[in-house]
């Protein structure tokens, strides 16, 4: 059972704030598997037969029912002053499809997927730079540490350490804001030299 169940009321509301404070008394009593409730031989209750216990609320007797009905519906039984029986039903919320977007990059809104594409965006300059430093260390047939080099380094860690911050996720945010400093520095160093 979810806590976020919905609760229907087929009878018009009585009390204002006490049938609030049934309400949610009652919706965490089925939500929590009626635990604090028991029948006389203190066991579940099957298909039929009701649970009972007594609450104190203003307008209101001092029993409530939980019934199961044959499908497994739950439904809470409570009876006003006025001899009248309230009943509230517990319905079961539908269970959340997920797409495979969802489940490979954990996003549940919009919002969360355009920061994981940010992410992912900021991944790929920082790996370009490994395939950019390949490729110009071929041509010249030796090691070449181009400023694109550095240039990707820090555009693709400026991405991720934003990402990481806002994932609050300090093993990222070390990992990437620390070597951001030492990516912008050796940026000075290569056009500081060509200028002196």
């Amino acid at each position: 059972m979810q806590f976020g169940a919905r609760i229907s009321r087929r009878f018009a509301p009585r009390g204002g704030g006490a049938v609030l404070a049934l309400v949610a008394f009652l919706v965490s009593v089925v939500a929590l598997g009626a635990g604090s409730l028991t029948r006389s031989d203190d066991q579940a209750a099957p298909a039929g037969n009701p649970l009972s216990g007594s609450v104190s609320l203003p307008g209101y007797r001092d029993s409530i029912t939980i019934t199961t009905d044959d499908e497994g519906t739950r439904a809470i039984e409570v009876v006003a002053t006025d001899g009248t029986i309230e009943r509230f039903t517990y319905v079961e919320p539908a269970p959340r499809t997920r797409s495979v977007i969802d489940l490979l990059l954990h996003s549940h809104t919009k919002s969360e997927l355009a920061w994981v594409a940010f992410g992912l965006l900021g991944q790929m300059f920082f790996a370009g730079r490994m395939i950019v430093q390949w490729i110009v260390s071929e041509r010249h047939k030796r090691s070449v540490v181009p400023p694109i080099f550095w240039w990707l380094s820090v555009t693709g860690s400026a991405m991720l350490f934003t990402y990481f911050l806002w994932r609050r996720d300090i093993v990222g945010i070390l990992g990437q804001g620390l070597p951001l400093l030492i990516y912008v520095r050796n940026l000075m160093l290569i056009y500081g030299r060509s200028k002196g």
